[in-house]
């Protein structure tokens, strides 16, 4: 090979593997030649070919499909790495062991230094945690140890030089499996060298781990903590404390498991409400039992349960003993993280029975400093542990909250925080430059609330109200901003904590252990609602088929008393076991990179435990209900005086035909999800069996024993609509100006279609209006609880109207509208929002080869470029427009200085984008300027100068007049008046667009 590099043959190329040592012997004598590094990564289109061939060959079962295997290994994965985890072959263990020994041979100590500082950073990778290079001793020289590891592919190094890892999680497992043992290296002797070198912020869940594995034993690590490892700041004593209240919380579940298992047996997965474990909880259990109707039996043998319980308190034992024997670290906090520690010790110092003395207090200047440098989520635990230790830190919460509330300020774009009295109000501004759907959804307002909650815990109320969202042409009566609520409905995020583990851990071990076993309980389930309904179908054949008794609907009737099974859990392999990772949390500033794969999971399949979910929960209320109706009717025949609650009949009426239109979602989920695992992972439920439960239900309540009870006849409505729309729509057949298809196949992917082709945009819009109204016609408001209501909320929930020009849309858009509106409202009330243009899905598109004028001619992009400037436009003037309303509040100079400095970034903004539409409008009346004769003879000409005319009257803040050089100047006191006007503007706005596409195609001579 030497003579071949050295011979410099540009027409041969050599892939070539090498080792970093044979690299450098190369180097060393003087081997000279040309070369090129090759990156290695593995992409994720790789991957999954890789995933997708081996699937083949053998079946994967342990993940659900490809996706789950990505996250599960992260989007870094090597390419052996990625290979093991889908085979569980041995050729990842053999490589890494060759180099291992390869690195044991090297004589002297570095060798041995060198697998030291391995085996600390695979163990803390293995569990999800980083060495702070900082913590590194300097008395060894472990930057060349590093860079050799590094070479190997065994370690990285993170971009900021800061942190050291596994080069990935799967290939530090395997190495813990390699370098430790039982004799000689094992691992809890270095658990305690490791935990002094990690990242302050991953301590916590790594102690939790390897107390979960047993390789850490409580009481032994609790007597070294003095002797061997000493603690020696806030953040180490935090995490060590939080790791034994853990420990505790386990060690109560498992006491009391069985204990709980009675209650579980008894509710299913109510059983929460009933057991007495939860902290800062204040339902009235006796309230929900009387909800519940539960009878003097079933409430004494709950009463003996919570009597056979630990008390909860319990959960503190071991944390508490720890307290007594462990000395508190004598260091200033000397970082945020460290700070916040020290806040959440002294909150479980005086909520843990301890007989340690009193802490010294912190210097004032001290503690404002840190008060001047923490994030408003940190600063709040040390807010919250500061009122609960004492009344001298305490005192000085008070004294430097003007801080927090500053960090409140600028973190949450708030102009004004009212505390006076037992209540904390908050004025937000609501950014729209920023996005305003999380800013002003529920979970955003509460999180603010809640840190404001933890600071401030002498407050009683906690309120809020955001600005800038409250647009004037959508009107919503709900405002998610708005909010009042006490402190009782805040509890402190540290119990809410404890009560999800308690919860999480009791759970896991119900878990099935994978998707095999996951796929088998879904399985059985299926098979049981489908015996339901055919049973229920077939009991009620009988009765319809001349049965002169009810004899044939007992076992419907006994229903209203089955006990159907706890829907079925996530299954262990995408779950986390420790009870702390998954649900809404809101500290996002400690994310663990197990955390983060717990988050994607969740979001991975939240669809379909959804559809699942709410798909069990119509079908069993229906069969619930139905029961009980039963049960009710024929009483109201046999018993004098018997009073029927007419309400459950409809809600039977209403869960079913909830169940029917939820059971597409379920199944295409199920399908999405399942089917990697069972090539026919079918839902055993059938739609047609729901259908004809419907039409046998709907007879059975409304007495009529001649209709057909089958599907067929929910079809059939079916069938009847669609001819009654398709007849309507034959009268424009033959019309000279538009024609209007109706499509619901294959092709449409199942979805209604109406296709309105127009000789112009401004017909195609006339078409549109057309087939709306008999769309509406065809629908006709029927009530809610007929089968013809039925029929639409299972294949019509939404129609859709494609408007084209020679078969082209103008931007690959087309009208969505929901039944509600169809069914409520006519064409002339339908908002632009009720018929939300969105874009064409690109398969449906290209089945139906249809394409876009502005695709052929890119110029029509300007009319879509001038109509996101007006959209703009008309968003940022609402926007000030609800800002108005700050103005009620007395804002102090500098909030006042605050908001002024955010109108300003939004009228500048504004400035641009009315401009942009301004300029766009001047254009395009030089473009095509009025021509008498062709206005005299078109009404689409005359339409076109209408519109356009009241567009550029109606644009501008305040009437223009004849002045040649009229200038806007946008600030907050034309607003009003502004906004008003734009209403007007935009009623037109649209007919002006849709004419002006038409002047466009005529331009190119594309219509006539």
């Amino acid at each position: 090979m030497g003579p071949l590099c050295k011979s410099h043959l540009k027409h041969l190329k050599f892939l070539i593997a090498i080792r970093n040592e044979d690299w450098y012997r190369a180097s060393a004598i003087g081997l000279d030649f040309e070369y090129r590094e090759l990156e290695l990564s593995l992409h994720k289109h790789e991957a999954e070919t890789i995933y997708s061939k081996l699937n083949e060959r053998n079946k994967i079962s342990h993940f659900a499909d490809f996706e789950e295997a990505w996250i599960q290994m992260g989007d870094e994965v090597p390419l052996l790495e990625f290979v093991y985890a889908i085979t569980q072959g041995d050729s990842l263990h053999n490589k890494l062991k060759q180099q291992i020994l390869q690195i044991a041979r090297e004589q002297g100590q570095n060798g041995n230094l060198q697998l030291e500082l391995l085996r600390t950073v695979s163990l803390a990778d293995a569990m999800g945690a980083k060495i702070d290079v900082s913590r590194l001793g300097s008395n060894i020289e472990y930057q060349f140890i590093i860079e050799k590891l590094e070479n190997e592919y065994l370690v990285k190094i993170s971009a900021d030089r800061k942190y050291i890892q596994g080069l990935h999680m799967i290939r530090s497992q395997k190495l813990t499996e390699i370098l430790f043992d039982e004799f000689i290296s094992y691992k809890a002797a270095y658990a305690y060298k490791t935990i002094q070198l990690l990242a302050e912020e991953d301590i916590y869940l790594f102690l939790l781990q390897l107390f979960y594995l047993d390789i850490l034993k409580p009481d032994q690590f609790r007597s070294a903590l003095n002797q061997d490892f000493p603690i020696d700041n806030w953040s180490t004593y935090a995490s060590v404390l939080k790791a034994y209240i853990w420990l505790g919380i386990r060690q109560y579940v498992e006491t009391n498991r069985s204990t709980i298992d009675e209650c579980q047996a008894m509710f299913a997965g109510a059983w929460i409400f009933f057991v007495d474990f939860l902290f800062s909880s204040n339902y009235d259990r006796n309230g929900l039992l009387d909800l519940f109707k539960v009878d003097d039996q079933r409430r004494s043998e709950i009463d003996d349960i919570n009597n056979r319980l630990t008390p909860k308190e319990t959960v503190f034992n071991l944390a508490a003993l720890l307290i007594s024997k462990v000395e508190f670290p004598r260091a200033i906090p000397s970082t945020v993280f460290q700070w916040k520690s020290y806040g959440e010790m002294l909150f479980w110092l005086k909520n843990i029975p301890n007989d340690k003395p009193v802490l010294p207090v912190f210097e004032e200047a001290q503690l404002e400093k840190a008060f001047k440098s923490m994030d408003s989520k940190s600063l709040s635990k040390l807010m919250l542990g500061m009122h609960s230790y004492s009344s001298a830190l305490d005192s000085m919460r008070s004294k430097f909250s003007g801080y927090f509330i500053q960090r409140i300020k600028d973190e949450f774009d708030v102009v004004h925080v009212d505390t006076a009295n037992d209540e904390v109000t908050i004025h937000y501004i609501i950014d729209i430059l920023k996005g305003t759907e999380l800013r002003s959804s529920n979970d955003f307002v509460v999180n603010i609330l809640d840190i404001i909650r933890t600071a401030l815990p002498d407050k009683k109320k906690f309120n809020s109200q955001g600005y800038g969202h409250r647009l004037q042409t959508i009107s919503v009566d709900y405002d998610p901003t708005h909010k009042t609520i006490s402190i009782e409905s805040l509890p402190l995020e540290e119990w809410v904590n404890i009560n999800a583990c308690i919860t999480k851990l009791y759970d896991y071990n119900h878990r099935p252990a994978n998707w095999n076993e996951y796929l088998l309980r879904v399985n059985d389930w299926d098979e049981l609602i489908k015996l339901k309904i055919n049973e229920f179908n077939g009991s009620f054949a009988k009765v319809f088929g001349g049965s002169k008794t009810y004899q044939p609907v007992v076992p419907v009737m006994k229903n209203a008393s089955f006990k159907f099974p706890e829907k079925v859990k996530e299954p262990k392999s995408i779950t986390d076991p420790l009870g702390v990772y998954g649900g809404k949390r809101t500290d996002l500033t400690a994310e663990n990179k197990r955390d983060q794969t717990s988050k994607m999971l969740q979001s991975k399949y939240e669809r379909y435990f959804k559809s699942l979910s709410d798909f069990k929960a119509s079908v069993e209320n229906f069969l619930h209900q139905s029961g009980k109706t039963l049960q009710s009717r024929i009483q109201l025949k046999t018993e004098v005086g018997h009073i029927h609650d007419e309400n459950i009949e409809r809600l039977s009426q209403t869960n079913l035909y909830d169940a029917i239109a939820k059971l597409t979602d379920y199944t295409v989920q199920h399908q999405h999800v399942l089917g990697n695992i069972n090539a026919k992972p079918h839902v055993k439920v059938e739609q047609n069996a729901l259908l004809t439960a419907a039409a046998t239900w709907k007879d059975f309540l409304g007495d009529n024993s001649k209709g057909d009870r089958s599907f067929n006849r929910i079809l059939k409505l079916k069938s009847d609509f669609e001819s009654k729309i398709t007849k309507e729509l034959k009268q424009f057949s033959r019309s000279e100006h538009f024609t209007i298809r109706y499509l619901n196949n294959k092709t449409t992917a199942g979805k209604p279609i109406l296709i309105i082709e127009g000789k112009s945009p401004f017909w195609s819009f006339l078409g549109f209006k057309e087939a709306y109204h008999i769309i509406h016609n065809a629908i006709d408001n029927p009530e809610y609880t007929s089968l013809k209501y039925l029929m639409l909320e299972v294949w019509f929930s939404n129609i859709y109207f494609l408007q084209t020009v020679q078969n082209k849309t103008l931007n690959n858009q087309w009208n969505q509208v929901p039944l509600y509106n169809l069914k409520d409202k006519s064409f002339e009330e339908l908002s632009t929002l009720n018929g939300m243009p969105q874009l064409i899905e690109e398969q449906i598109r290209a089945r139906l080869d249809i394409d876009t004028w502005a695709k052929l001619y890119p110029e029509f992009n300007k009319i879509n470029l001038a109509s996101e400037a007006y959209g703009k436009t008309l968003l940022l003037v609402d926007h000030l427009h609800d800002l108005r309303l700050l103005d009620e509040i007395d804002l102090s100079d500098p909030d006042a200085d605050r908001l002024h400095e955010h109108v300003g970034k939004i009228v500048s903004t504004l400035e641009e984008a009315f401009q942009t539409t301004l300029d766009s409008l001047y254009d395009w009346t030089n473009m095509f300027p009025l021509e008498e004769n062709s206005y005299l003879s078109s009404e689409e000409e005359q339409a076109y100068f209408e519109a356009m005319i009241a567009v550029s009257k109606y644009i501008f803040p305040q009437p223009k007049g004849n002045e040649e050089n009229y200038q806007v100047i946008i600030n907050m006191q034309i607003i009003a008046g502004w906004v008003e006007r734009l209403k007007v503007c935009t009623q037109n706005w649209a007919a002006f667009i849709l004419l002006l596409s038409g002047k466009y195609m005529r331009k190119y001579g594309k219509i006539a």
